[in-house]
C-alpha cells in the first residue's frame, strides 16, 4: 500500500479536524481525543503517558477504521470515516447487493487490521522479555488486541454484533431485531462484569450499546405511531379548515403528543382557522397552543376578527419589507377575508422585480385559486420572474 498522497486536505473545523486518508474523507472530532485522553488517566499516569496513550488510541482506531474502509472499497463503496467520542465509525453503502459474507468481511476487516498491527508488536514484546517500562508496546497491544477482541463480542453496534446480524436466520430486518435482543442480553452481562472489576468506562460503552439496541427494537412501533399521528394531524387540520365542530379543541389536545413539531403545527393550525374565517378558533389556537407566531399571522387573525378593519395595513407593510412565500400567503388570505382581493396586484407590483420570484407568486396563486379567482391567478403568473 503506497503512502504517497495518503494524507491530504488537512484542515481544522469547528469540532476538530478533517482530512483525507488514502482517499477516504475522514473527520476527527475533538470529543474523540478528549475521551481517549480520559481513558488514559489510570492511577500513576503521567502527562507523557497520557499523551502517548492518546496518540496510540487515535492511530490504532484510525487504522481499525481504515481496515473497514479498504474492505468496503473492494465492494465498490465510497466510505467515509468519522472518529467521535465513543470511537470510530466507517460509513459506507455497497455499490451492489452485497452478500452476507461480503458484509461480514467488511465488519471483520477492522479488528483484523488491529490484530495484524499487533502481531509484530507482540513478537517484539516476546523477544525482549516482556513490557518492563515500555508503555508504547503495552498500549499498542491493549488497544489493538484487548479492544479488538471486545469489539468482536456479538453486541451491536460493535463489529461482532454486525457479524452476528449476518449469521442469524431471517430477512435483513428480522436478523437485526434478533441481533438487537442478543446484544441487550450479552451487553448487560458485560456491563455488570465490568462494573464488578471497577472498569466503569467499559461498562458505560456497553450501557450505551444496550440503549441503542432498545431504541432499535422500539423503532418500528415509534414509526407506526408517527404515521398514525401524522394521519390524525392532517385530519385535524382539515377539520379546522372546514370548521368541523371540535377540531380546535382536538388540535390543542393533539399538540401535547407532538414534541418538537408543536410550534410548526401552531402556525399551520392558526392559518387554517383564519382561512376558514373562524376568528374565535384562530384566537383560541393562538392562546392555547405552544410556540410563537410570526407577526404577520397575528395581523391576519386581527383581519379575520374585524372583517378587515384592523390588521390589513400591517400585513401589507410586513409583506413589503419581507416578501416571503408565507407572508404572501397570509396577505392574500387577509385580502380575501377583507373583501379586497383586487388590491393584490398593486401590492405585488410594489415588490422589487428581483424579489418577485416564481416561488413567491405560486404561494399567492395557491390561495387565489382556493378563493376561486382564476382571473387574478392568471394575472399573477404573468408577474413571475423569468
Amino acid at each position: 500500500m503506497s503512502t504517497k498522497g495518503a494524507f491530504t486536505g488537512l484542515r481544522p473545523t469547528g469540532g476538530g479536524l478533517e482530512l483525507t486518508l488514502f482517499g477516504f474523507p475522514t473527520r476527527i472530532q475533538a470529543s474523540f481525543l478528549v475521551v481517549a485522553a480520559l481513558l488514559g488517566l489510570y492511577p500513576g499516569a503521567t502527562v507523557r503517558s497520557v499523551i502517548t496513550w492518546t496518540v496510540i488510541v487515535a492511530a490504532s482506531v484510525t487504522w481499525h477504521e481504515l481496515g473497514h474502509a479498504f474492505a468496503a472499497r473492494r465492494l465498490g463503496a465510497s466510505p467515509t470515516i468519522d472518529l467521535y467520542s465513543f470511537g470510530g465509525l466507517t460509513h459506507w453503502s455497497p455499490a451492489h447487493d452485497a452478500s452476507r459474507w461480503e458484509m461480514i468481511s467488511v465488519a471483520a476487516a477492522g479488528p483484523g487490521a488491529g490484530l495484524l498491527l499487533a502481531l509484530p508488536v507482540a513478537l517484539y514484546a516476546w523477544s525482549s522479555g516482556g513490557f518492563d517500562d515500555n508503555h508504547i508496546t503495552f498500549f499498542l497491544l491493549w488497544v489493538n488486541v484487548g479492544w479488538g477482541l471486545v469489539n468482536l463480542l456479538p453486541v451491536l453496534p460493535l463489529d461482532g454484533g454486525h457479524i452476528l446480524a449476518q449469521l442469524l436466520p431471517g430477512d435483513r430486518d428480522l436478523r437485526h431485531r434478533r441481533a438487537a435482543v442478543v446484544s441487550i442480553v450479552i451487553g448487560s452481562v458485560a456491563a455488570v462484569a465490568l462494573i464488578s472489576i471497577g472498569y466503569y468506562w467499559g461498562a458505560l460503552i456497553f450501557g450505551w450499546a444496550i440503549a441503542t439496541n432498545i431504541t432499535a427494537l422500539r423503532a418500528p412501533a415509534i414509526a407506526e405511531k408517527a404515521r398514525a399521528l401524522d394521519g390524525e394531524l392532517r385530519e385535524t387540520l382539515n377539520g379546522i379548515g372546514t370548521r368541523v365542530p371540535g377540531s380546535v379543541e382536538r388540535a390543542i389536545a393533539l399538540q401535547r403528543q407532538l414534541g418538537p413539531r408543536g410550534p410548526a403545527f401552531k402556525v399551520v393550525a392558526v392559518e387554517a382557522a383564519a382561512a376558514a374565517g373562524d376568528a374565535r378558533g384562530a384566537r383560541q389556537l393562538m392562546d392555547d397552543l405552544q410556540g410563537q407566531l410570526p407577526p404577520a399571522l397575528y395581523a391576519l387573525v386581527d383581519v379575520v376578527e374585524t372583517a378587515g378593519l384592523h390588521g390589513l395595513d400591517e400585513l401589507g407593510e410586513i409583506f413589503a419589507r419581507d416578501p416571503l412565500p408565507a407572508q404572501a400567503r397570509w396577505l392574500v388570505l387577509g385580502l380575501h377575508r377583507a373583501g379586497r382581493m383586487d388590491d393584490l396586484l398593486g401590492l405585488v407590483h410594489q415588490v422589487p422585480s428581483p424579489r418577485r420570484t416564481a416561488e413567491l407568486i405560486e404561494a399567492m396563486v395557491g390561495i387565489v385559486a382556493w378563493a376561486d379567482r382564476p382571473d387574478l391567478a392568471a394575472d399573477l403568473r404573468l408577474l413571475a420572474v423569468g
